[in-house]
């Protein structure tokens, strides 16, 4: 049996898959060891095998834009469903580790098929209905529409990189000092206020219409930023002022911004190695400014808790990304941190093998347990 060298990656494409499947997927990936694989990375590259889900309004028309694209290309087709007449093997879901990757060997090891036309549309009375999907399809590249979302940052996102080990030190920086303290406290007050310093109108904060407006340049708000204790003042928002103007950016934007210009790669004080965070929701990233590996650090902490120390062995990631994004959401309120005790600390750093499952678990179920150590 002829199997794809260790050294050299055998790439995927995935076709009809949201941001969480991927990610779900490149962890899987990450922790087989016997075959090298990763997710395709642009648009361009050339992939060796292709996984379609087709339990979306859009599935089959993917699989047959596929067929169009790569005729000859070995492809799983993925369904919760029963698919009889299925152009390409069956993967069921909930997908598992041991029915995955054999799939995939298997694809490796079959002769190219042949091109096969595209599959013929059913009456709507042989398959059952299939629910409404809970996020939009991920195409094969970004629509034109999804401005913040670029080519380079899907790339990153999709990139599969070396375990990072948390290093023996790490800058902090006061949360609840200078404008970023201040300006988190009115939001999560839901207080409208102006903030001067040192006599200057710097911002307008209006909580309730999830709107703020900057009365400085960019680069005088960094500068104030990174001041260590600048006299601040604030005055309530009334008569003219009482109401943002129709155009001004939002609340969260300007946050996420001045939490950049105010970490600076640092992390909040309070949040250490080890701290449990987990997101309550995925941040807006298509109206924020862009942060690298935003995706991926979004994806992995919004289904379930971790520490910063996992993300950054699971991911790869900088460093000093890895603060600047547990900053931005702390300013927007997105962070949910507790202290982790000592056994899930020591099971976070080892990432430690979850035992075999005495009843069949789904992949999602079996990694977020690998992820908790149990």
């Amino acid at each position: 049996m002829m199997t794809p060298p260790q050294t050299q990656a055998v790439t995927v494409l995935p076709l009809g898959m949201d941001e969480r499947k991927l990610a779900v997927l490149r962890m899987a990936f990450r922790m087989h060891q016997a075959i090298r694989y990763q997710l395709a990375e642009a648009a361009g590259d050339t992939p060796a095998l292709a996984i379609v889900d087709v339990d979306n309004p859009q599935g089959w028309q993917v699989w047959d834009e596929l067929r169009g694209a790569h005729p000859a290309l070995p492809a799983l087709v993925v369904s919760a469903y029963p698919q009889p007449d299925a152009p390409a093997p069956l993967l069921a879901k909930p997908i598992r580790v041991e029915t995955l990757f054999p799939a995939l060997q298997q694809l490796l090891t079959k002769p190219a098929v042949p091109a096969m036309p595209p599959r013929a549309a059913e009456p709507a009375a042989v398959l059952p209905p299939v629910p409404p999907p809970a996020t939009r399809p991920a195409p094969q590249a970004p629509a034109a529409s999804d401005a913040g979302l670029t080519r380079s940052a899907i790339e990153r996102a999709q990139q599969v990189r070396p375990a990072r080990e948390w290093p023996d030190r790490v800058e902090s920086f006061d949360p609840t000092a200078g404008l970023y303290g201040v300006l988190t406290s009115l939001y999560r007050q839901r207080r409208a206020a102006a903030v001067f310093v040192d006599a200057q109108e710097v911002l307008r904060l209006y909580p309730a219409e999830e709107r703020c407006v900057c009365c400085v340049a960019p680069d005088t708000l960094a500068r104030l930023c990174a001041a260590p204790t600048p006299a601040i003042k604030l005055r309530a928002l009334q008569g003219a002022h009482e109401h943002p103007p129709v155009d001004a950016p939002t609340a969260q934007s300007v946050l996420w911004q001045l939490a950049l210009k105010s970490a600076r790669g640092r992390m909040p004080e309070g949040v250490g190695a080890d701290s449990l965070i987990r997101l309550r929701h995925w941040p807006n990233l298509t109206r924020l400014a862009p942060l690298p590996d935003a995706m991926r650090m979004a994806a992995f902490w919004t289904r379930t808790p971790a520490s910063p120390r996992m993300a950054l062995r699971m991911l790869g990631v900088e460093v000093a990304d890895l603060c600047n994004f547990i900053a931005a959401c702390h300013a927007i309120g997105l962070i949910d941190t507790r202290r982790a005790s000592p056994q899930t600390a020591t099971a976070a750093a080892q990432v430690a093998p979850a035992p075999a499952a005495a009843a069949p678990r789904g992949l999602l179920s079996r990694l977020l347990a690998r992820l908790r150590g149990q």
